[in-house]
């Protein structure tokens, strides 16, 4: 018995890829041969089969072309040949107009090689019969959504399937998709929708988060142990407490720019997202700073709400859809020249899910298309900034760690490294692995730490390797991930958001200038 890579409609030929020849021995020596093959793998001729066998050693193994490639058509004397076509749920997912797409896989797993998780669990853990990113697409339709439920979860969202998919394939996409039709979390529905449309609601819930968590802070504020079930979740990382005074009620009393006319500047409304509102607003305050000292008029919007990616990636896409017509309308509400954001996954959300989540609505697609023309993360707006200055080889160093939403869902990383170099005067010391996700995944690390400790792990790893006393990030979720790592294991390695360093560096500028 034996699979196939492809079958070939016009002459009936099928195709077996492998590095060892195991096919082609047990498919030439029995008397009767066995096919059992997918009809997805069904193509029309020789020419598209030739396409596949180009792009399978390549995706699954690196190789130009595979050591044995096996073409069959027909049975010889005295032996037998039997092809079985299987639907087994091929034919409902092709019906599917949003998942169809994953029939386009042809199999190379070079999605499982790249995936963090995979990497770490392997695939007992990670998959039923097709493991890694497409597994979890496809284990529902071929297998039964009782084989996919504990696995969906799984996945921490770092888009490196999509990025290393020949079929170009939105893998991250499907799955977060599939969360949506699957089981909830009992009365996950009414949490997310009753906090996340309730401001302030939602900033009563954090003050009182704010208070409780006094018990749990170090001399140093940071926190190390959580109470009860919670106890574990911290695993050997430290977190940031919820600040006394969120950005948003800094933003009250703040005046603007000392200097320059705001009439010839371009307007820029900043979008802070959760995570730096509450826990950082310091970073939010130097990302204000940055852009004011860099000729920027910066207005804060302060009824902004979350993004709804808490509740996309948790599959309540009703609550997500909410969410963006919400802050579409707050956001075009002002004229602006940008929206900038510092939190990677808000920037991807505002640019490409607020578009994809009202594609039904009309006048609000519309909107969120304009909106989305004006997203833009702040060192993509700082990189056109950017100075034709040349540093002393002594100014101090830093690694940079690419963000996973940063990187692969907006296709920014060489603007945080010119911003770096060019404004803040800083040296890059490159890690290896620089854009490996570091393990956070938003809520992930704390529904699955052993697994996010060990990605983790590799990051500090790599970070250690340089040297550098500072890793840059443009991600808050980044920051406290790693951070909170060092800090478990006593390293004096700093971790700052570009937007800060580039703060610091201005305002000594600004202190030397006078």
């Amino acid at each position: 018995m034996s699979g196939a890579n492809f079958a070939v409609a016009d002459s009936g030929t099928i195709g077996l890829v492998t590095n060892e020849g195991n096919a082609r021995l047990v498919t030439t020596i029995p008397k009767t041969h066995i096919a059992l093959i997918g009809i997805e793998k069904i193509v029309p001729s020789l020419a598209e089969a030739l396409d596949i066998l180009d792009i399978l050693p390549k995706n699954a193994t690196g190789q130009k072309i595979t050591s044995y490639v096996s073409l069959i058509r027909g049975p010889s004397d005295g032996r037998e040949l039997h092809i079985v076509l299987l639907d087994n749920g091929r034919k409902e997912l092709a019906a599917d107009p949003r998942f169809s797409e994953a029939l386009k896989c042809v199999k190379c797993g070079a999605c499982a090689n790249v995936c963090p998780v995979y990497e770490t669990v392997g695939g007992h853990v990670f998959g039923h019969v097709y493991v890694g990113g497409i597994g979890l697409v496809l284990t529902p339709f071929f297998h039964g959504s009782e084989n996919a439920r504990d696995i969906l979860g799984l996945c921490i969202g770092c888009r490196r399937c999509n990025e290393i998919c020949a079929a170009k394939i939105d893998i991250e996409g499907l799955i977060l998709d599939l969360r949506e039709r699957g089981a909830k979390i009992p009365g996950q529905k009414a949490l997310f929708g009753t906090f996340m449309r309730n401001r302030t609601l939602f900033h009563g819930a954090l003050r009182a988060a704010y208070l409780a968590q006094k018990p749990f802070q170090g001399k140093d504020g940071r926190i190390r142990h959580l109470p009860l079930v919670l106890g574990d979740d911290t695993g050997n990382r430290s977190l940031p407490p919820i600040a006394e005074k969120p950005f948003h009620e800094m933003m009250r009393k703040r005046k603007g720019p000392e200097t320059g006319s705001n009439e010839t500047r371009q307007r820029v409304l900043f979008f802070s997202g959760c995570l730096a509102d509450f826990v950082f607003p310091g970073m939010c305050r130097d990302t204000v700073e940055s852009l004011e000292m860099l000729g920027y008029s910066v207005h804060f919007p302060r009824e902004q709400l979350c993004c709804g990616i808490p509740a996309r990636y948790s599959g309540e896409m009703e609550i997500a859809r909410d969410m963006a017509r919400l802050n579409t309308g707050i956001l075009m509400r002002e004229q602006a020249d940008f929206v900038v954001t510092i939190c990677p996954t808000c920037t991807m959300s505002l640019k490409r899910d607020f578009a994809n989540l009202l594609e039904a609505e009309p006048e609000n697609l519309a909107l969120a298309r304009e909106l989305a023309s004006k997203v833009i993360n702040f060192s993509e707006l700082a990189a056109g900034k950017v100075p034709d200055a040349v540093f002393p080889e002594d100014c101090e160093s830093v690694t940079y760690h690419d963000a996973c939403h940063l990187k692969r869902g907006c296709g920014v990383f060489r603007e945080p490294r010119a911003v770096l170099e060019g404004i803040a005067g800083r040296k890059i010391v490159e890690m290896e692995g620089s854009d490996t996700c570091c393990g956070f995944g938003g809520s992930y690390a704390f529904k699955y730490p052993e697994i996010s400790n060990e990605i983790l792990k590799r990051k500090m790893a790599a970070v250690a390797a340089t040297g550098a006393g500072t890793v840059a990030v443009d991600c808050p979720g980044c920051k406290m991930h790693i951070e909170g790592g060092l800090e478990g294991i006593k390293s004096r390695v700093c971790v700052e958001h570009t937007a800060s360093i580039v703060a610091q560096s201005l305002r000594r500028k600004r202190q030397t200038a006078k």
